[in-house]
């Protein structure tokens, strides 16, 4: 599993985090523009658009992501990229997550996952940008 560390220091890794820590709604318009502009080439000629390549441009907008995972009465702060597990976040406050999961109507008793709310988002971006040590 990556850490904190690990992340910081590949920079390809954390520039596409820090891009993707941004908030959905932002890069939503983006993934419309790009719909958009394909549907208007290929309207007239369907068999033109390549799904393939569409759907995989439009998952690169989003390549890792954060979520709460909560099991045996514990918190974690995960790096997940396409649906799999791939680092741990350890330093992160742990009030953080407890406040970010209740906001979402869960608890630290209900095992399941959660995601980030803009505190946990902001402590992220902070932590990414810093210099590592």
């Amino acid at each position: 599993m990556l850490t904190l560390k690990d992340i910081k220091e590949d920079e390809k890794m954390r520039a596409n985090i820090l891009q993707d820590l941004t908030p959905w709604e932002n890069i939503s318009d983006d993934v419309i523009s790009h719909i958009n502009e394909v549907s208007h080439m290929d309207i007239m000629h369907p068999e033109r658009i390549d799904l393939e390549r569409m759907v995989s441009e439009l998952e690169a907008l989003v390549e890792y992501y954060f979520i709460i995972d909560v099991h045996d009465c514990q918190a974690f702060l995960c790096l997940m990229r396409k649906d799999k597990k791939i680092g741990i976040v350890e330093e992160i406050p742990r009030k953080l997550l407890l406040k970010a999961i209740k906001g979402e109507g869960g608890a630290i008793n209900m095992s399941g996952q959660y995601p980030i709310d803009d505190k946990v988002r902001e402590w992220l971006k902070n932590q990414l940008q810093k210099e590592v040590q």
